[in-house]
């Protein structure tokens, strides 16, 4: 499950062509459009040609931090990392004491009781009540002032949790815990959910690990990085 929240930013022409060879995005056009409703996008579409993930994060090298005082389930996240640090992408790094950190994940007894998460969360909880991983994107829009179909949403922070409630009455065993790790990270880096049944990134399916194809879909997404 999830939850985003969205900022605009309004890159000023003299820094457009920076903006833009940094995000490979081409060079910049001088067509004029007219102006998006930015408050009705979807949220798994990243922009105009990009169907890979619905954004992309602000750096290829992501630092973490795990939250969790459990050294279980410090463990499982930490697997889930080792899943798509394999795939040479995107580099998930620990953030350094007193540094601050773009990803945070943790677990949490249940997602009905309140939590320091609570205030990110739907203020419906029967919406994630029975959901065994939540996560919670900041993100913002880049786009060009002059061309507006040229934009992408740029991820600048997530909170992810799992719920041990759910994954506890299901009796999930600790590979499958590090399936729904890896999905919300995934979700976290821009990746969408969806239901085949050969992929991590399946939000009904816990008994799914990583593949192949979830590999190959995130390099699509952050195509052009090179990552040891």
């Amino acid at each position: 499950m999830l939850n985003v929240k969205s900022k605009r930013l309004l890159k000023f022409v003299t820094l457009m062509g920076i903006g833009v060879s940094l995000l490979g995005a081409g060079s910049v056009t001088a067509n004029a459009s007219s102006q998006p409703d930015w408050n009705n996008f979807n949220v798994y579409t990243s922009g105009k040609g990009a169907h890979d993930g619905w954004a992309i994060s602000s750096d290829y090298v992501i630092k973490y931090r795990i939250d969790s005082k459990s050294s279980h389930y410090r463990g499982i996240w930490k697997k889930a990392i080792a899943n798509w640090n394999s795939a040479h992408s995107v580099k998930l790094v620990p953030a350094k004491k007193g540094k601050s950190a773009q990803m945070h994940m943790t677990s949490v007894s249940s997602f009905t009781n309140t939590t320091k998460y609570d205030e990110e969360l739907s203020l419906n909880k029967d919406d994630y009540a029975n959901k065994d991983g939540y996560s919670v994107v900041d993100s913002r829009f880049w786009y060009d002032i002059l061309d507006y179909s040229n934009w992408t949403r740029i991820i600048s922070r997530s909170r992810s949790l799992l719920n041990r409630e759910v994954m506890n009455n299901g009796n999930y065993s600790d590979k499958q815990r590090i399936n729904v790790a890896t999905r919300e990270l995934g979700y976290s880096m821009g990746l969408k959910y969806n239901h085949k049944s050969n992929s991590v990134m399946n939000a009904d399916n816990y008994k799914v690990g990583i593949t192949k194809s979830d590999k190959k879909q995130l390099k699509k997404l952050y195509r052009g990085a090179t990552v040891n």
